[in-house]
């Protein structure tokens, strides 16, 4: 199947990490590989997958993309498959993650995410590539009358000494403009559910899952009820310079071979060696 192709698609394999259920034209897939959502090349293959074949799906009229972990939504991209990767596993990584990214921007179908958990990196992107991103504002205190530990939601590659792909880095600029995009990218930020709601990240916040869910569940009806064909050429118009980033393949290998050679860098590799270290000492 040619990149970014909704064309034969058939109905993936149901499994318990990945549950998806569909409910008066309403399809919500729910993240639920424990214990954080991990992205590794199989789960993210599978997910991509699922919007693939959902595109397509006459039962289907709108899609809520979710986490059934409390608390969780994604840690994003597995850490440990850019430990010194080989050209062959990075490529099936990588290639995942832009044809992820081009098929949500692309997708005919209109796409809501309720973030309920702390979102970076491609937890993020995937996020930004959504047409309404409702977020829950943070986890229930650990005991009666404390506060509410927030959520935040940001590209923080940058914490890793790697870059935030082109095609998502255009996405970043046109929601918060030039300057405060070039700042939050250079210093990997994340803010809060309140914070991303201001700068026009998230739509929508939320005090909790459920009624996150309801949230999404009543914008997929506003925009179900919109003639698909003219809802789909509003969106299609304006994504369109987003899509040319990674249309052909030389564009796309060029991406891939630049994040490649960043990944295999002694900055990163030290970055990642002294992140699991830090781990150990929790």
């Amino acid at each position: 199947m040619s990149f970014g192709s909704f064309e034969g698609a058939v109905k993936p394999t149901e499994n318990e990490d990945l549950v998806v259920s569909t409910k008066d034209g309403i399809t919500t897939i729910e993240m639920n590989s424990k214990p954080v959502n991990v992205l590794n090349r199989e789960y993210h293959r599978r997910l991509t997958e699922w919007f693939r074949y959902l595109n397509n799906d006459d039962a289907t009229r709108a899609i809520i993309l979710t986490s059934a972990i409390p608390n969780i939504f994604t840690a994003g991209l597995d850490i440990n498959e850019m430990v010194n990767p080989s050209l062959e596993k990075f490529t099936e990584m990588w290639t995942t993650v832009q044809e992820n990214w081009y098929l949500l921007q692309a997708h005919y179908k209109p796409i809501i995410v309720v973030i309920n958990g702390t979102s970076p990196g491609e937890g993020a992107v995937m996020s930004l590539c959504c047409d309404y991103r409702v977020m829950v504002r943070g986890a229930p205190p650990k005991e009666e009358g404390g506060a509410v530990r927030p959520f935040k939601f940001g590209l923080n590659e940058a914490s890793f000494g790697l870059r935030v792909p082109r095609f998502t880095a255009e996405v970043y600029r046109q929601i918060l403009g030039s300057h405060r995009a070039d700042r939050m990218l250079q210093l990997g930020e994340m803010v809060t559910a309140d914070n991303a709601l201001t700068l026009g990240l998230v739509d929508e916040v939320v005090d909790s899952r459920e009624e996150g869910m309801r949230a999404a569940i009543a914008y997929a009806k506003r925009l179900v009820a919109i003639d698909p064909k003219a809802r789909y050429f509003g969106k299609k118009t304006i994504r369109a310079p987003f899509l040319r980033g990674l249309e052909t393949q030389e564009e796309r290998d060029s991406d891939l071979q630049e994040f490649y050679e960043l990944v295999l860098s002694d900055t990163v590799q030290t970055t990642i060696s002294n992140y699991f270290a830090s781990l150990k000492k929790k």
